[in-house]
């Protein structure tokens, strides 16, 4: 948060790209810690009734609410913010390409290679199948919090979608350099007249 600070210009609209984009990373990572925050909240109300009785007082209200919907809302209006300050940005062209490609690079270093996407896709399903024969087939009782624990195990693949998103709107925003063009590009008059000449010389001589 101090990175975040520390410029002169602490305003969202002199934000470089690569700032940015580590803004929206950590906001993803915000949503997809949400699983925490439920199980936190899981145990202030646990240890709350244990110790307190059923009802809870106001601090533990308070905290139950923010640990339930604090991350995601916070992470989700983070990520939003910074993503539109970024599409606007390139859109007014506000940055040279050296400050795109740095946001790129750093994007593309947080996405996750094929192995990784596959065991991540393949975890995610794992859990979300699992919660749904545990919850709804078998029909094991469990409380309300146990069943949105295992549902906002989900929000894991929040930081590599936002990465991968943010990579491909900046790619497109760099432009390619242009492959030089062969000699025989640039001079195809020559050599067809040298052709020409030779096979000239060689018929009057014969």
């Amino acid at each position: 948060m101090a990175y975040f600070l520390s410029s002169e210009a602490n305003t969202l609209e002199h934000w470089p790209p690569l700032r940015l984009v580590k803004a929206a990373h950590a906001g993803s990572l915000l949503i997809a810690s949400q699983f925490l925050g439920i199980a936190l909240r899981a145990g202030i109300i646990r240890l709350h009734s244990h110790y307190y009785g059923p009802h809870l007082g106001l601090f533990a209200t308070a905290a139950s609410i923010l640990l339930l919907l604090g991350p995601i809302l916070t992470g989700a209006g983070l990520v939003a913010v910074t993503l539109w300050q970024l599409s606007d940005g390139l859109t007014r062209i506000k940055w040279d390409v050296q400050e795109i490609d740095a946001a790129r690079f750093w994007a593309e270093s947080h996405t996750l290679d094929k192995i990784g996407e596959r065991l991540l896709w393949g975890f995610l399903f794992g859990v979300i199948a699992l919660s749904y024969l545990v919850f709804s087939v078998w029909k094991i009782s469990h409380q309300p919090a146990t069943k949105m624990f295992f549902d906002s195990i989900a929000l894991l693949c929040m930081p590599c979608l936002v990465a991968v998103w943010i990579g491909d709107e900046l790619r497109e925003e760099t432009p390619t350099p242009t492959p030089p063009v062969s000699v025989s590009k640039y001079h195809p008059r020559k050599i067809h007249s040298e052709h020409w000449h030779t096979q000239k010389d060689s018929e009057s001589r014969s």
